[in-house]
């Protein structure tokens, strides 16, 4: 059936063999904790790809969120139902609130050069 079905094929022809042995090598390093080389298996598999899959995407932010450290309840998986710790993003409001008032105020300048 493999070998007959056009769309088995198709994705057959399509497969990246150096891209898949890293991203198995990166998930075997993950699943034992060992969370720096599964990581460095990870860009590899990443530059291999050409591109962050959102597998590889996933597991490098829960990884960098645990500041690469391995839960010390670690069971060769996390709990997807777990709420870990949300990160810290008050900074890009600031930015963002800034970025409107200078809009607001190069908005205010032009008015003014106009009248």
């Amino acid at each position: 059936m493999y070998y007959l079905d056009y769309d088995f094929v198709t994705i057959k022809s399509q497969r990246n063999n150096d891209a898949e042995v890293h991203f198995r090598n990166a998930i075997k390093l993950y699943v034992d904790g060992i969370w720096s080389e599964a990581q460095y298996k990870l860009e590899q598999y990443t530059m291999a790809l050409g591109y962050e899959d959102g597998a590889s995407k996933v597991i490098t932010e829960f990884m960098q969120r645990s500041k690469m450290e391995v839960p010390k309840d670690w069971a060769n998986c996390r709990n997807i139902d777990y709420k870990y710790p949300r990160i810290n993003t008050d900074f890009m409001d600031e930015q963002i609130e800034g970025e409107e008032g200078q809009e607001d105020q190069d908005n205010e300048d032009e008015e003014n050069s106009e009248n």
